[in-house]
């Protein structure tokens, strides 16, 4: 399991008004790149505000009114603050084992991926994980699709789109669980 973490995150948003940058909630993240498709598609210059927990995008020229998509790159760590995205230990026959979980309520989320980190503000998720081989990974939603993506056995896993939900209401873990399944 390593302690180092990075994603791909896209969002949708609607620009209400015509605006130079985009501001989001962010801690203990390091945003690599970041551009933005709308009517046209712009890179950012990217500024990290640690002790705001914040990360600015700044556009060379201003965002249009109307939709576009807001593409991250970025990485992180899985730390043992038991906020955010972190490790917690437990053993199995004597032996010390990793896993990933998530507690982002209230404001924790931003530990493990830029958004506006806000109780208030409500939007879907859409989760991907790459899963290491004999780890299982749970999310809010069902999986919709897992495929191998390494000859290691390494799988991606795509869940379904949440219900409209405050970021302190999404979750993962992934770990070596045991399970029953139903469905009705």
């Amino acid at each position: 399991y390593q302690r180092r973490v990075r994603g791909d995150l896209s969002i949708k948003v609607f620009i209400k008004n015509e605006t130079p940058e985009i501001v989001l909630n962010s801690a203990e993240i390091v945003v690599n790149s970041a551009s933005f498709i709308g009517q046209e598609t712009q890179s950012a210059t990217i500024t990290h505000l640690a002790e705001e927990e914040k990360v600015v995008f700044r556009f060379s020229s201003p965002l249009k009114i109307g939709s576009g998509v807001l593409n991250l790159k970025y990485s992180g760590i899985l730390n043992d603050q038991m906020a955010g995205y972190y490790r917690s230990t437990y053993k199995i026959d004597g032996e010390q084992r990793i896993m990933g979980v998530t507690q982002f309520e209230a404001v924790d989320a931003r530990k493990a991926f830029p958004c506006w980190d806000e109780p208030e503000y409500r939007a879907v998720f859409a989760i991907t994980l790459v899963v290491p081989p004999s780890k299982i990974a749970v999310s809010n939603m069902p999986p919709i699709s897992e495929k191998l993506i390494s000859d290691d056995g390494t799988r991606e896993v795509i869940f379904g789109d949440s219900p409209s939900m405050s970021t302190y209401l999404v979750a993962w873990v992934i770990g070596e669980f045991e399970y029953l399944e139903e469905i009705t």
